[in-house]
């Protein structure tokens, strides 16, 4: 493993901050349900998360890749309830 692979990895773990979060993936559909359990709307969610609302969509229809730190934080607003 690369010295950057192994150090981008450490970062996104730790954005779990000991929550329990692991590095997992999340498909569309599981991103979309996420999503849906906090009672967000598209545009909220990527206020929250410090994107836009156009990227949320190309998650939720497959045209981005989920990645683990959009992963992680969607998991850790559920973890910590928004």
């Amino acid at each position: 493993m690369g010295l950057g692979l192994g150090l981008g990895l450490g970062l996104c773990l730790g954005l779990g901050l000991g929550l329990g979060l692991v590095v997992e993936k999340m498909n569309k559909k599981q991103f979309k349900q996420h999503r849906k359990t906090l009672g967000l709307t598209q545009q909220q969610l990527a206020e929250l998360m410090g994107i836009t609302n156009v990227y949320i969509s190309y998650l939720e229809t497959g045209k981005r890749i989920i990645n683990v730190r959009i992963a992680n934080h969607i998991k850790l607003l559920i973890k910590l309830g928004k």
